[in-house]
């Protein structure tokens, strides 16, 4: 890989020069008959690819990409984001024709000698992946009228990007795992951008290739053609011979005449014989055939999820179906744990020597380590949900404790409030025993009639008195019991006998793994 002398800003202008955006000019990661191929990073840090454009190929290739792919382009490929100039900050007058795009990892060149190092299952599943999604890429393309006509493994991108895994041409050991998920997970895409008139936008061909010459120059040599428009019909015959030799590299590796075999066997047997012409069959009967081996595996599933291509092992949906899941609750630790078709159990079975017993081509991926990985994947699950549960524990804790300190004060207030409510209570009883007692002597005696009234007018004022006290403890009683509710609410009754469960039933499951003590000690704690 080439670097650039040092770490730069470059001013990219649209076409019409009526936008601007500043990107950091990063490292030179290819060069061609096109140009030079540099690492962009824009805001946010995103990644993006810069194509630095000779001025006679950029009129050759993207001519009509504005009215065609670059507004239409076919699922799977990469996305054009602009199309303009750019020069280096403080170098105006040095202006340069570029394109810029999605970044779509490393290709798959590059990915093939990463994957031939790591187990059989991911390497497996990622060929499915790139296979079903070039197959999906040259469908839509040739609905479309288009058709790529430079396959290149060097123009298929697995998602990943291998420097941050890879040093001196070896995985780092422990980003393994975290490489494995990303070589499942990310999307894989095939460049560059097609239209209705170029073979591709980074090259064209002259007529036809022999099947050879494609089988040889597509994967066994890196041949850039240039040169006129191709036929359609040669275009997409072309298309299809170069997923079949794609597909010969992914199952035979990179030995000539395996490939040749493998791809001699497959147009073969999916070819259709039309008045004499040779033409391919649908690729809805290749994909069919795909699926059809992925299914008899009984260990890989195909997904779809927003156009997206997916192959999972039984690890991968697993680890999807549970990973990002909040575990809260025993019924849902025992559905996480339970024999149903995605839990720990069921997943866990399919890891035994038996699995493929009915399949003996799949021997390779009885992988030990794999169900290792799965133990781990459940104790990190478990581990994660149980230190969810203890900081809810502790969070409500701590609010029950705060709430207990409101209370504690609030409920002496009421116990003085009642008393004085009670006090009162019994001077306005006093009160009306001496009224009742002054009114009989005032009917013989009308000197008692003031004292009465004086009596009286006292009452009134003391049953004021006890009115205001009664507001007060009933609004004291009404701010208590909100406390007293939410403190009830509060309640780590249901957490921890979660947490007994886990105890109980999953902590044998995981004592293999190096989160065993650090779990033990969280749910007896």
């Amino acid at each position: 890989m080439k670097k650039t002398e040092e770490t730069s800003k470059i001013i990219f202008y649209n076409e019409g020069r009526n936008n601007s955006t500043k990107y950091t000019l990063g490292d030179c990661i290819g060069e061609g008959t096109m140009g030079r191929v540099y690492l962009v990073k824009g805001e946010n840090d995103e990644k993006l690819v810069l194509k630095q454009c000779k001025e006679h190929t950029f009129e050759k290739s993207f001519k009509s990409v504005t009215d065609n792919a670059y507004a239409n382009p076919a699922k799977h490929f990469i996305t054009i984001k602009s199309i303009g100039t750019y020069h280096k900050e403080g170098q105006e007058g040095e202006n340069y024709r570029a394109v810029i795009m999605e970044y779509g990892g490393s290709d798959l060149n590059e990915t093939i000698k990463v994957t031939s190092t790591i187990g059989e299952s991911v390497k497996r599943a990622f060929n499915y992946k790139v296979l079903l999604t070039t197959l999906a890429g040259i469908e839509d393309a040739h609905l479309k009228n288009k058709y790529h006509g430079d396959l290149l493994v060097k123009n298929i991108l697995s998602g990943v990007d291998l420097k941050d895994y890879v040093t001196n041409g070896l995985v780092v050991s422990d980003k393994k795992i975290s490489l494995e998920h990303k070589l499942i997970d990310n999307k894989v895409y095939l460049c560059d951008n097609i239209d209705d008139n170029e073979a591709g936008t980074m090259s064209a061909t002259k007529g036809s290739l022999s099947r050879e010459a494609i089988l040889l120059n597509l994967y066994l040599t890196d041949l850039a053609t240039m040169g006129e428009p191709l036929n359609p019909q040669i275009g997409k015959s072309r298309d299809m011979y170069a997923f079949f030799a794609l597909w010969g590299l992914l199952e035979k590796g990179n030995c000539k005449h395996s490939v040749e075999a493998f791809t001699e066997s497959k147009e073969l047997s999916m070819k259709q014989d039309k008045k004499g012409t040779r033409e391919f069959s649908p690729i809805n009967k290749i994909r069919e055939k795909l699926l059809e081996e992925i299914k008899a595996s009984g260990y890989f599933s195909h997904r779809t999820r927003d156009d997206e291509i997916y192959v999972f092992r039984p690890i991968d949906t697993f680890r999807h179906q549970w990973l990002d899941k909040k575990l809260m609750t025993t019924a849902e630790f025992e559905e996480f744990s339970s024999s149903n078709a995605d839990s720990y159990v069921a997943l866990s079975q399919k890891s035994g020597t038996n699995r493929f017993s009915d399949n003996p081509q799949n021997k390779a991926l009885r992988q030990p380590e794999e169900q290792q990985q799965m133990t781990q994947l459940y104790a990190d699950i478990l581990l994660k949900n149980v230190q969810i549960l203890k900081e809810d524990i502790k969070g409500k804790t701590k609010q029950r404790i705060s709430l207990n300190e409101l209370m504690e004060p609030l409920s002496d207030e009421m116990t003085r409030l009642k008393l004085e409510h009670e006090s009162v209570q019994n001077t306005w009883k006093d009160l009306e025993s001496k009224l009742n007692e002054t009114s009989s002597k005032a009917k013989e005696d009308r000197s008692f009639h003031k004292l009465a009234a004086a009596i009286a007018e006292q009452m009134d004022q003391v049953e004021t008195d006890l009115g205001l006290k009664k507001d007060v403890i009933k609004r004291k009683e009404e701010e208590f019991n909100q406390y007293n509710n939410e403190y009830d609410r509060l309640s780590c009754d249901e957490q921890n006998n979660t947490l007994n469960y886990i105890k109980d039933n999953c902590l044998n499951k995981i004592k293999t793994t190096n989160n065993y003590t650090e779990l033990e000690k969280l749910v007896t704690q």
